[in-house]
């Protein structure tokens, strides 16, 4: 088959270190939130609230809404009650 192998992607590590779907893998086989996946929703909030057309606060909260409870839909079960709780300050401040 001649497959060719990718040396950045495959190795022998902890399992912390590694992402599959955006969660990362806990000691005792738990799912943990990604790195990456952090960053990317708080890249999408800044998107969002830093918009200066003028939108009422009311809007905002609306645009926000359906796309926090998808991203909370899709990691429901990732352990991350104090990474939670971080983005819910980092959010309030930004708002």
């Amino acid at each position: 088959m001649k497959l060719k192998v990718n040396h950045a992607k495959s190795g022998i590590r902890q399992c912390y270190e590694c992402n599959f779907l955006g969660h990362s893998l806990l000691k005792g086989g738990r799912l943990g939130l990604g790195k990456k996946s952090e960053q990317r929703l708080k890249d999408k909030i800044i998107e969002i609230t830093s918009q200066n057309k003028g939108e009422s606060f009311e809007m905002i909260i609306l645009k926000l809404q359906p796309m926090l409870r998808g991203w909370l839909q899709c990691y429901k079960y990732a352990n991350m009650s104090k990474k939670l709780q971080a983005i819910e300050s980092w959010l309030r401040r930004k708002l």
